[in-house]
C-alpha cells in the first residue's frame, strides 16, 4: 500500500483568519469538537498526550472566555457628520444579534462650536392657552383626519390603523434568524418557513431556492410581522455588517391581502428604530423598477450618502436594480415620527392663531409708506397688521446659563448622596431596568449635554433633573437606598435650581412619599 504525507501547512496559499470568516459560533462549535475529542483520546500520537493536560484546560477556557463575552462585543460606531449617539433605549422582543447590542445611555458625541442663533422664550400664558385649545378643539385631537391636501396629517392617519392594533397586541414585532445549533426553538423555525413562504409568492422572480438560502442563513436576521390568528404576515430579511455601521436589505414584502393598511411603513419603521439601536445607520438595497417607490416613500435614495469605499464588496450587486440608501438619525424614533410632527406643526399653528387673530386679514401696499419715508427703514409698528410687534421684545439671553448647569452638576456629583447617579446604570449588572425605564438619564450624560449645547433653555436641563429622579422613585422601592439616596439629592437639586434660575416655573420637587430609611 502506498500513501502520502500531505504537508500540514500550504505556505505557497494565501493565509485567512477562520474566526473572522465564520465568526465566534463557528469557533465555538470547533472548540466544542476539539474538547470533545481530546477528552475521548481521539487519534493522538503517544509524543503529545503527555500535553493534553495543557490543552484540554486552556481550549475549554477560550470556549468559556467567547461565550461569555460574546454579548459585550460592539460594533464600530459609523455616525454620519453632525450627529450624535442616542440617548434613549428602545427594547426590542428579539433573537439573535445580541453581540451587536448597545447600551442604554450611550456617551453623546461634542459637536463643533458655532455662533448660536439667539432664542425667543414663549410666554408661559399663551403656552397654556395654545395647549388649552389644542386639547379642546377636536380639530387638532390626537385622531388624524384622511385629508388628502395634508400630507402631514394623511401619512399620520396612515400609519395610525397599524399603531392601535400594535397597542391591542393584535400585531407584533420580532427578529429571529438560524443558527447553527442543533436543537433549535420549534416556533421560531415555523416563523421562518412561513417568511420563506411569503417571500417566495410576492417575489416570484427571486428563484425559490436562493430566498430559502438567504432566509436560513445564519448571517441574515429577519424582522418579521405577527398577526394574531395569521402568524407571518410581512417580514424584512437583511445582513448586517456591524463593522461598516450599515445593513444590506435582501427582501421585503407584506402578504397580498394585507397591503394597504399601513403595514409596510410600520414595518420598516420598526426596523429603522432597531438598526439605531444596534448602531448601524445606514441602511441599503437594491430595489427592482417595482420598488423604486416604495423604498423612496420610506426615506431611500438614489444619492447614497454613505461612503462607497464603506460598502463595496460587502453587498451583492443585482443586474437591472438600482442601490438605494436610506441615512438614520441616531436620536429619532422612526415609529412616532409622523405623529410627533403632527404635533409639532399643530403646536405652531395654534400659537400663531393665538398670538396673530387677524393673520388671516388682508392690507393693501406699503409702497405709500416708503414714499412718505423717502425709502428709508421702517419699525414694525408703522406697517399696518404688525403694530403689535416690538423691535426690541426679544427676552435678553442667559449668557451664564452653561456655567450654572456645569455648577448644578458638579455639586450634585460630588454630594455624599450623588454616588448612583454619577454614571449610567450598567444593564450587565440591572438587566430589567432599561426595559422598564424608557428614558434612562444620569448626571454624566447631562455633561455630555451640556457640552455638545444640547441644553439651549434652563427648562431642557431642569427637565432632564426632574427625570433623573422621576426614574429613580419608579424604579425603586421606598425602603431602598437607592430611593434614600435620590431623595436627599433631590432635596439639594430642589435647592440648587431655585437659587441658579429662581424665575423658573420649573422645579424638581420632592416626592409625597418619604424614603423608609429615615424614619
Amino acid at each position: 500500500m502506498y500513501y502520502v504525507i500531505l504537508p500540514q501547512q500550504f505556505k505557497s496559499l494565501k493565509q485567512y483568519e477562520a474566526v473572522e470568516i465564520f465568526g465566534q459560533k463557528g469557533l465555538q462549535l470547533f472548540l466544542k469538537y476539539v474538547i470533545n475529542r481530546l477528552e475521548q483520546g481521539g487519534n493522538v500520537e503517544s509524543q503529545s498526550k503527555e500535553s493534553l493536560s495543557d490543552i484540554v484546560p486552556f481550549t475549554t477556557s477560550l470556549l468559556n472566555f467567547v461565550e461569555t463575552s460574546k454579548g459585550n462585543v460592539k460594533p464600530k460606531e459609523m455616525l454620519p457628520a453632525g450627529m450624535e449617539l442616542p440617548t434613549f433605549t428602545r427594547h426590542y422582543e428579539k433573537e439573535g444579534l445580541a453581540e451587536y447590542s448597545q447600551p442604554g445611555s450611550p456617551e453623546e458625541g461634542e459637536t463643533s462650536r458655532k455662533r448660536k442663533k439667539s432664542e425667543s422664550v414663549v410666554p408661559t400664558e399663551l403656552l397654556l392657552r395654545t395647549v388649552v385649545k389644542m386639547v379642546n378643539d377636536p380639530q387638532y385631537g390626537n385622531a388624524p383626519v384622511n385629508d388628502p391636501t395634508d400630507t402631514i396629517n394623511l401619512d399620520v392617519y396612515r400609519g395610525e390603523a397599524a399603531r392601535i392594533e400594535e397597542k391591542q397586541g393584535i400585531i407584533e414585532f420580532k427578529v429571529i434568524e438560524n443558527s447553527l445549533e442543533p436543537f433549535q426553538d420549534r416556533e421560531k423555525m415555523v416563523w421562518l418557513l412561513q417568511l420563506q413562504s411569503l417571500f417566495s409568492v410576492q417575489l416570484p422572480k427571486m428563484p425559490k431556492e436562493y430566498i430559502t438560502r438567504l432566509v436560513f442563513d445564519d448571517r441574515h436576521r429577519n424582522m418579521i410581522l405577527l398577526k394574531k390568528g395569521k402568524g407571518v404576515i410581512g417580514g424584512i430579511c437583511f445582513r448586517p455588517f456591524p463593522t461598516q455601521g450599515f445593513i444590506e436589505i435582501v427582501f421585503c414584502a407584506i402578504t397580498a391581502n394585507e397591503q394597504v393598511k399601513g403595514y409596510g411603513t410600520h414595518l420598516m419603521n420598526h426596523l429603522k428604530d432597531y438598526q439605531v439601536k444596534c448602531g448601524n445607520y445606514h441602511l441599503l438595497t437594491f430595489a427592482d423598477e417595482f420598488a423604486i417607490g416604495y423604498f423612496s416613500k420610506q426615506g431611500f435614495s438614489e444619492n447614497v450618502e454613505m461612503p462607497k469605499k464603506l460598502y463595496q464588496g460587502f453587498i451583492k450587486e443585482y443586474e437591472g436594480a438600482t442601490l438605494m440608501g436610506c441615512q438614520l438619525h441616531p436620536q429619532m424614533r422612526y415609529t412616532e415620527f409622523s405623529s410627533y410632527m403632527k404635533r409639532v406643526r399643530d403646536l405652531h399653528q395654534v400659537m400663531v392663531e393665538m398670538k396673530y387673530p387677524d393673520k388671516a386679514r388682508k392690507y393693501g401696499g406699503i409702497e405709500h409708506i416708503f414714499r412718505q419715508h423717502n425709502g428709508q427703514a421702517l419699525s414694525l409698528k408703522s406697517i399696518p397688521g404688525l403694530e403689535n410687534l416690538s423691535d426690541d421684545e426679544r427676552p435678553a439671553k442667559d449668557l451664564d446659563l452653561e456655567s450654572k448647569m456645569k455648577l448644578i452638576l458638579k455639586k450634585l456629583s460630588s454630594d455624599k448622596w450623588g454616588w448612583p447617579f454619577v454614571a449610567p446604570v450598567d444593564g450587565e449588572m440591572v438587566p430589567e431596568y432599561y426595559d422598564y425605564i424608557e428614558y434612562p438619564i444620569d448626571l454624566h450624560t447631562m455633561s455630555k449635554r451640556v457640552k455638545a449645547k444640547y441644553y439651549v433653555h434652563q427648562h431642557l436641563f431642569i427637565a432632564d433633573l426632574c427625570r433623573m429622579f422621576a426614574n429613580c422613585y419608579s424604579f425603586n422601592g421606598v425602603d431602598t437606598e437607592y430611593y434614600r439616596c435620590g431623595y436627599r439629592l433631590n432635596k439639594l437639586a430642589y435647592e440648587l435650581v431655585a437659587k441658579y434660575f429662581p424665575d423658573s416655573p420649573l422645579l424638581p420637587n420632592l416626592p409625597e412619599i418619604k424614603p423608609t430609611l429615615d424614619e
